[in-house]
């Protein structure tokens, strides 16, 4: 898991993580379901330690690009992306910010990792 056992010391910034899919909302709700099941699991509160916004294409693959963006303008730290299309509109839009990604079959062949054995990047962890 990206994000380890929340911190409790004073007062800081709350992290920002953008949550994109291309498909509608009310057919794969059960994939950000999961997604925050997993950060409770970890103890991260929506709201009091993290703040996941959420945005879906409804099935415009033409629209991820602009949804990348907007979550990245908006403060997210780390990118969450379900499926091809998400993962590669939020890889164009941005060389620097994590992605994290599910529903992808072949990273590698379709340019979002160079290896699956190896990443260079550091893992990101919120204080």
């Amino acid at each position: 898991m990206l994000l380890g056992p929340k911190s409790t010391s004073g007062a800081r910034k709350i992290p920002r993580i953008g949550f994109m899919a291309s498909g509608l909302r009310e057919l794969n709700a059960n994939l950000l379901d999961a997604f925050h099941r997993g950060l409770d699991e970890f103890g991260w509160v929506q709201d009091r330690d993290l703040i996941v916004l959420d945005r879906w294409a409804e099935e415009h693959m033409d629209r991820l690009p602009n949804i990348a963006r907007e979550l990245i303008d908006t403060g997210a730290e780390i990118l969450v992306t379900a499926g091809t299309p998400a993962t590669l509109a939020a890889r164009s839009i941005s060389a620097t910010t994590p992605i994290v990604f599910v529903g992808v079959g072949d990273p590698v062949a379709v340019g979002v990792v160079n290896s699956v054995i190896h990443q260079a990047a550091t893992p990101p962890a919120f204080p």
